[in-house]
């Protein structure tokens, strides 16, 4: 992954895969540990993140997404995820979750009858993909920054990560399972000479 920086051991036991995101503020750090294995981990590009978040008609996230880091600024929460990300490096926020799915959407359909009359056919549905992103507030304070990739975790079902990656994910890095980042990725490191080896 192109935002991968290293590994680290708490406690003598408890692994965490660290990230590093370059912002207008300096890097940021976000983190994902290794017990959180019915996620996994999708590498995001910003700006298709944010269409996306848009497009979803009934989303009850509408305001806020439909904001800039002009208002985003104003968001009650936007001082926590400030503090959060203060201590850079030494303690890493954990990366946002998203939920990404297709949606129903019910539109009443009707057929022109005669000049000036209608003809009722019914609901016709409307499939769309939708994103929910539950925690908005660290996802807004990197975009408000500039960043233009991080990762998030999705749930490891398997329709879901692959249509967050199709539609937001950076085609040329695959998803990976937490699970996997801690198995494969975490073998490859310490092969390659040390749990601070950066691997892409």
């Amino acid at each position: 992954m192109k935002t991968f920086h290293k590994f680290e051991i708490i406690d003598g036991r408890r692994k965490r895969a660290v990230f590093e995101i370059p912002t207008s503020r300096g890097y940021q750090y976000l983190c994902v540990y290794n017990d959180i294995d019915s996620y996994s981990v999708v590498e995001i590009e910003a700006e298709l993140l944010l269409n996306l978040w848009r497009e979803n008609i009934n989303n009850v996230q509408r305001d806020i997404a439909h904001g800039s880091p002009k208002s985003w600024v104003n968001d009650r929460k936007f001082k926590d995820a400030e503090i959060g990300f203060l201590e850079g490096e030494k303690n890493p926020v954990p990366l946002p979750r998203i939920s990404c799915g297709i949606l129903n959407e019910y539109e009443d359909a009707w057929e022109r009858h005669f000049v000036f009359f209608h003809k009722y056919l019914g609901k016709h549905i409307r499939r769309v993909p939708f994103v929910s992103i539950d925690d908005v507030t660290r996802s807004i304070w990197l975009m408000t920054y500039g960043a233009q990739r991080f990762p998030v975790l999705c749930s490891s079902d398997y329709d879901h990560v692959k249509l967050l990656h199709l539609l937001a994910g950076d085609p040329d890095v695959p998803p990976q399972t937490v699970k996997d980042i801690f198995n494969k990725t975490y073998t490859l490191c310490q092969a390659r000479g040390g749990l601070h080896t950066r691997v892409k």
